[in-house]
């Protein structure tokens, strides 16, 4: 019964469209968050602004 609602249905194509955006961002945030793991430097100088105080130097 669901394989004949499917087969006959035009709203098929939108579950399997929602399915490949939500994989693609997936992978584009997977993506971002291993190249920053990667470049470690970027991560350290985000990391210590809270500590900086108005002229960039650590309290």
């Amino acid at each position: 019964m669901i394989q004949e609602f499917l087969r006959t249905t035009p709203f098929a194509f939108w579950p399997l469209m929602a399915f490949f955006l939500f994989f693609g961002t997936f992978i584009a945030v997977l993506a971002v968050v291993l190249w920053g793991a990667w470049k470690k430097r970027a991560f350290d100088d985000v990391a210590h602004l809270p500590l900086l105080d108005d002229q960039g130097e650590e309290r």
